[in-house]
């Protein structure tokens, strides 16, 4: 009796431990191998797209949304990183001011601005307009 108990326990145990079907032995309770996952490449996003990306962010910052016309683009530099790019527009407001001035009293002047757009691989990283508001955050840098 104690012979079959000492058998069943030896392969209770082997159950436990072994994992049957591989030519290596390993145990259980240590992580199996895992293949390295395939490195992601991310794709470069080109100037022209970039150059779009901005546009479209200046036409969307509050700035200019709110009375902006005549959007002009002015400039371009590469900067240190891979699809990384500055852009420069120029636009008009019918009136003086920053962001969006709803319910204020405005000075109807045709105001111009100069906006300044970092691209970062596709992606708006800073939205500067006249050096003094920045557009995502809507705070005044001066």
């Amino acid at each position: 009796m104690k012979k079959i108990l000492i058998v069943l326990g030896l392969i209770v145990l082997g159950v436990l431990f072994f994992e049957k079907g591989e030519e290596k032995v390993s145990f259980l309770w240590q992580p199996k191998e895992e293949k390295p996952s395939p490195t992601v490449k991310m794709e470069e996003v080109s100037f022209e797209e970039s150059r779009r990306i901005a546009e479209e962010a200046v036409k969307n910052a509050p700035t200019y949304k709110f009375d902006g016309f005549d959007l002009k683009f002015v400039s371009s530099e590469a900067l240190r990183c891979p699809s990384c790019w500055e852009f420069t527009f120029s636009f008009q407001s019918r009136a003086a001011g920053y962001g969006d001035r709803s319910g204020q009293m405005l000075a109807q002047v045709i105001t111009p601005h100069t906006i300044r757009v970092t691209v970062d691989n596709g992606k708006i990283t800073s939205l500067v307009t006249d050096q003094t508001l920045d557009e995502l955050s809507q705070k005044f840098l001066k």
